[in-house]
């Protein structure tokens, strides 16, 4: 069963997961180079923005849960397409859809940006449980192994990141093979 949320959780980040910017070029879709930047001052980070208080009220528990949200912000530098997948509870995926509206009239555009050109930005975002399963005897085996099992793709879902934006690393689709895949 952890397996096979995993699996889910990995097919999905796979498809979105390095933003690109897109334009139609005689009826073809061509990828650019262009990089929107986001600027919300000194020492302030997208992700730090996007974090601003996001939090749970919900009943503590130590099922993990996750999700991917998915953004366009277009030529003018505004967000103009928002969608989330994931198990994160609506609290923090409202809080979340909020932060990134907020992200309008934040970003710089390069120069000579056709108005038809756009990027996408995925964010993935973890809550490992708030009760940890190491140490605690009122979690549950299945809880124990998924969090585990997030731990590593968080960590291996950070390692992708860093080498996409230091060595212009090309994420490969998918590929997967027994145990059967989750249709979603």
């Amino acid at each position: 069963m952890a397996r096979n949320a995993l699996s889910s959780i990995f097919l999905i980040s796979v498809t979105f997961f390095f933003g690109c910017s897109q334009s139609t070029k005689e009826g073809t879709l061509e990828t650019k180079v262009k990089e929107f930047k986001f600027d919300c001052g000194y020492e302030c980070t997208l992700e730090n923005w996007l974090m601003d208080s996001v939090y749970s009220s919900q009943p503590k528990s130590s099922q993990p849960t996750w999700a991917f949200f998915y953004f366009k912000v277009n030529a003018s530098g505004g967000v103009d397409s928002l969608f989330h997948r994931g198990t994160i509870n609506e609290q923090i995926a409202d809080r979340m859809k909020y932060n990134i509206k907020k992200t309008s009239g934040h970003w710089i555009i390069p120069e000579k940006t056709h108005q038809t050109e756009y990027q996408w930005f995925v964010v993935p975002i973890f809550n490992f449980g708030e009760i940890p399963c190491l140490g605690f005897p009122n979690c549950n085996e299945c809880d124990s192994t998924l969090q585990r099992y997030m731990e590593s793709f968080y960590y291996g879902m950070n390692n992708m990141h860093t080498l996409n934006e230091n060595l212009n690393v090309k994420m490969m689709n998918s590929m997967g093979f027994g145990g059967g895949l989750v249709k979603m």
